[in-house]
């Protein structure tokens, strides 16, 4: 008589063998995502950069515009004078609004950049 768990050391084995492949197929499929995971990170990084830029190029325009508002309230007052001063004014104020948002969306790029980061480094694990 023939015992009944003859063959499953060939069948663990066999399984064994299949459950390594399917955990190197997965493991190369991540580490294939690295790259592409990498460039994301040096575009959002590029974006982080450009919003500083923009955010000091903000913060220099303002007290120029400021002082030409002043003189243009100051200097003659008119109907033409009144347009060019509400004109700068509103730029002035749109400057203000962009640079108030600006450090939430860089603040909002660098939280995505660390997402992505740890994303990639726990895939590697």
């Amino acid at each position: 008589m023939q015992h009944p768990f003859r063959f499953c050391g060939k069948i663990g084995a066999a399984v064994a063998i299949l459950a390594v492949a399917v955990v190197v197929i997965w493991f190369n499929n991540q580490k294939s995502q690295g790259p592409k995971i990498a460039k994301e990170v040096a575009v959002l990084t590029d974006s982080v950069n450009v919003l500083t830029t923009k955010i000091n190029s903000v913060e220099a325009r303002i007290p120029a515009l400021a002082d030409s508002l002043a003189y243009w309230l100051v200097a003659t007052p008119s109907k033409k004078t009144a347009a060019i001063a509400a004109r700068i004014k509103r730029e002035l104020e749109t400057l203000e609004a962009e640079r108030q948002s600006l450090p939430r969306r860089r603040a909002e790029l660098d939280s995505l950049i660390m997402r992505r980061k740890n994303s990639f480094a726990y895939k590697i694990r």
